[in-house]
């Protein structure tokens, strides 16, 4: 059997395992395709759907990580980060700098407009309006910061 032979018979192979998968409510896709890169995943997403990412929000922002990966893999997009924690946001406008596709906003997004506390840790990227982290970190204070309403 020669090369040529070998890969007619991987093609057929593949079709008849993909056939018996759909058959059974499966889709196989290759592994380095989907899935493993999520920014990856969105580009090829908004690229089939004829559907540019323009506006990106943040919510939860810390110190930008986030907004500068979305900077860099959206290029027409605009980030609007929402970091509640006065320190952690100073934090996040620094490292934004004069970025002109950023705006960061000083406030927690929720379902009401008001003040809650939030749980402050050594690690600011746990953070959090819940006391969840608890269970593995030690508390380090309560803060009292801003909450914006999510609702139109």
């Amino acid at each position: 059997m020669g090369v040529n032979d070998m890969g007619v018979v991987r093609s057929q192979v593949a079709k008849t395992v993909k056939w018996v998968l759909a058959r059974q409510g499966f889709v196989l896709f290759r592994a380095t395709s989907i899935g493993l890169d999520p920014w990856a995943d969105i580009n090829r997403l908004a690229s089939d759907w004829n559907y540019p990412i323009t506006l990106f929000f943040d919510v939860g922002a810390n110190d930008g990580e986030t907004a500068v990966t979305v900077l860099r893999q959206f290029p027409k997009a605009r980030v609007i980060s929402f970091e509640p924690h006065p320190v952690t946001f100073s934090e996040l406008v620094t490292r934004m700098g004069d970025e002109a596709r950023f705006q960061g906003i000083n406030s927690a997004l929720g379902s009401e407009i008001g003040e809650v506390e939030m749980f402050e840790y050594d690690n600011s990227k746990i953070n959090s309006l819940t006391d969840k982290a608890s269970m593995r970190y030690v508390l380090d204070k309560k803060v009292c910061v801003l909450v914006s309403n999510a609702q139109p």
